[in-house]
Formats: structure tokens, sequence, C-alpha cells
């Protein structure tokens, strides 16, 4: 398992749900500086904060939350900035933000764990993560900041937690402004990605063209064609105006995804499939796996089986976990995805296959790409003079 959750604010939503579990009031999606991609998540003025669900029992695991952070005006209040919850949402351990900028470590029951951080400097991004070792009793916390721990130490119980959250949780905020970016959340399971999320930036691909299949019908239930693409690519998720559906067995989609921009010398940590569906009529039969592809032709990777079973629209998994059931670390072949023109990320494609039919159709709105990649330095070519010619 190890990467939970991937997100950059790129589905531009701050509906329940859609790309969060909860969207607790004051948030925004907004443009104005983005760590990476288009999008970033925006807090002012009040107590506002994003939930997610990744599990639906207390883990006694170890869960690491990795976020970006941006200050522009500070805080009239403390407020827990990052946190991990029980499944009733009480903090297990939070890193908290004073109204002097600077960040500390609180165990379970509220008590500081080792000394302040430095006062982080305003309108420059930071990356903040918080380990919590729930393996033991009592467990154990940590905080860091770009890579750096200033805190760790005994938690004040065993930490047993399932739910993540970040932004001004707590607190009577009125003077605050703060802005968010590149959420991660890793757990210590599977054989990759079991320790900090990479601080890497945050990309989302969606699809753009036509690729190998479009054997899902229509919206209105017309034959599928080259244009099916068309009808899962909008950001936000527009639901019921348009999808693509089918209930037939094997009946396969695949699209060209958007390019990534990424440079050849990038590395790619994470490709996760995210996707948006729901059946026509419940159905606790039908099922669907999202796929990827590297290049056309090429071997198919295959996500978790999705059985809606419900009428409205969904994203994540079917339980009440809001976690991803396609993750990759490398591509299909098992080799690592590449950036650049003619990498297999900007040639990958990704879709859909129904795997268990049944008379009821599975409809999807949207499907999506999330890329987790680390910044490279492209080589330079050497001038002729520094070859001695000249």
């Amino acid at each position: 398992m190890a990467r939970l959750f991937t997100s950059g604010f790129e589905l531009n939503s701050t509906t329940d749900g859609v790309e969060f579990s909860t969207n607790s009031a004051p948030v925004s999606i907004v443009t104005t500086n983005p760590r990476s991609g288009t999008y970033h998540g925006r807090v002012t003025a009040g107590a506002g904060f994003w939930r997610q669900i990744v599990f639906t029992s207390n883990q006694t695991t170890v869960g690491y939350i990795g976020v970006s952070v941006l200050i522009h005006a500070s805080l009239n209040a403390n407020s827990q900035l990052v946190r991990w919850s029980t499944t009733g949402n009480v903090s297990v351990g939070n890193i908290t933000l004073k109204t002097d900028d600077t960040l500390v470590l609180l165990k379970s029951d509220g008590t500081q764990i080792g000394s302040a951080s430095s006062a982080l400097t305003h309108d420059h991004w930071y990356y903040v993560e918080l380990k919590n070792d729930a393996s033991t009793s009592p467990g154990t916390l940590e905080a860091r900041i770009d890579g750096v721990a200033f805190a760790s130490g005994a938690n004040s119980n065993q930490g047993s937690w399932a739910r993540a959250l970040i932004g001004n949780v707590t607190g009577t905020q009125t003077t605050n402004d703060i802005y968010f970016d590149d959420w991660k959340v890793n757990d210590s399971s599977g054989s990759s990605q079991t320790s900090y999320p990479s601080n890497g930036k945050v990309i989302i691909l969606r699809p753009d063209s036509s690729g190998d299949a479009n054997a899902w019908l229509q919206t209105a239930g017309g034959a599928g064609s080259s244009t099916n693409y068309q009808l899962v690519d909008e950001l936000p998720p527009n639901d019921a105006t348009d999808f693509v559906n089918s209930g037939t067995l094997n009946n396969e989609d695949l699209y060209n995804m958007s390019a990534s921009g990424t440079s050849s010398a990038d590395t790619i940590n994470v490709v996760q499939v995210g996707s948006r569906f729901s059946n026509n009529t419940a159905d606790a039969t039908t099922a669907f796996k999202t796929e990827v592809i590297k290049t056309s032709g090429g071997t198919v990777s295959q996500g978790s089986a999705i059985i809606p079973n419900l009428t409205t629209w969904k994203s994540f998994q079917t339980a009440a976990t809001d976690t991803y059931v396609h993750t990759l670390y490398a591509d299909p072949d098992g080799s690592a995805w590449t950036g650049g023109t003619g990498g297999t990320l900007d040639s990958m494609q990704a879709g859909l296959k129904i795997t268990t039919a049944n008379v009821n159709r599975i409809q999807v709105t949207a499907l999506w790409v999330y890329v987790d990649y680390t910044p490279g330095t492209p080589a330079t070519s050497k001038g002729l003079s520094a070859l001695g010619v000249g």
C-alpha cells in the first residue's frame, strides 16, 4: 500500500467527496502561487481545513503526512496545521502553527515535545511532515521541515490513527492567510514508498485524445467512439452532465493523457490513477478496474476492482475510505517512469475496463492521473570554447 493518497488540489473542487473527504469552510482552491501544477488550497480569515479518511478503523502502524505550506499572513491564535486523528476525529498527534510563525509538535494530550522550530518566513513554500508511529504503546511522533527533524519523542498514548488533516484546524482565526499544496499520505506497509513521502511536486494528467480502445457507451447510450475521452476529461468532474458507461464484460476504454511538462532529468516517484463513478442502478456485482499502459499496445497494469453499488457519484474507493486503488511506483513493465519529450510518462494511456458484468451499468464521469515527481537538473551541453575549439 504505502502511498495512500496524493493531491495537488488539481481537481479544483471544494465539494466533499470529490478530491477530499471533507472540506471544512472557509477553504478555497486558487491559482495565486502554486508550488506545482495549476491550483493549490487556501485558508483565510477562519478555521478551515481538509480531512482525508484513509482507514475505516484506527491503525497501529506508522503513518506519514507531508504537505507544502506557505504563510502569507500570520495567525491570531495558535492552530493545528497537520494532524493525525482517530475515526472519532480526536487528535493523536499534530504539528501546531503558532502566532509567531513557529511550529511545535504536540502529543495526543496536547503537551509539547521538544523545542519549537525557527520562525517560518512569509511567502515561502516549506514542506512540513508529521510521522506517527503507533506500533508500540506509547507511540512516537516526529516533525520535520524540508526533510530536517525539529522535534521528536514519545506520544502520550499509542496514537492509533485513521484520518489525516491539514489546514487551520483549530483556534478562532481572523487574520490568517495560508496556502497548501502537494499533500501526500504514506503508511509503512508494502514494499515501496514506506517512509516519508518524497518532497516532490504534484501534477495531474487528464485525457486529451483517444487511445487504443473506446468500447464504453456514451452518455445517452450511444456507441463509443474516438470522442469518448471528452466525456471524462473535466476538472472538476461534472458528474451526471456527461460520462461513459458500460456493463459489458471486458469492455475497455483507453485515453491518451495530457503532456506532463516534465524533464528527462526528473525522477518520477509515484503515479496514481483516480476516477469518479456511479451506477445507473445500485448494483453490488458489476465491477471495473482502472488501467495504465506506458505506450500504445503495451503491457497493461490494472488497479483493484471497484464495485460502485451506488447511484450517487464517488471518487476513490467504494468503502468509507478515500484512498487510491491504483498506484504505480514503476511502469507496467517494471522500469522507472521517464519524463520529458518521448518519455513513458507522456506516452502513457489510462482507462477503464469492466471486469465483472451484470445487468446494470457503471458510469464514469472523470479519470485522472496524479504524478509525484522530483525535479532534476537537465544536462547542459558544453560550448565549443569549453572543448578547446575557437
